[in-house]
């Protein structure tokens, strides 16, 4: 069998959309957090993510 048209050219770029500038993920992003939180029997609102924002993974 022939697969000489599964040929792909090597990835020469990446592009990180950190921010959600390209893709809308804050939705995706929010859904999980709050899917997490009711696993712990925890809640997850807008009180909670404005304690998160800005802050390092240490904090």
């Amino acid at each position: 069998m022939n697969y000489s048209f599964c040929y792909f050219k090597p990835i020469t770029y990446l592009i990180y959309d950190l921010d959600g500038l390209l893709l809308g993920t804050k939705t995706l992003y929010q859904k999980v957090n709050q899917i997490i939180a009711q696993r712990y029997g925890k809640t997850c609102d807008l009180s909670v993510k404005a304690k998160m924002a800005g802050r390092r993974i240490k904090e």
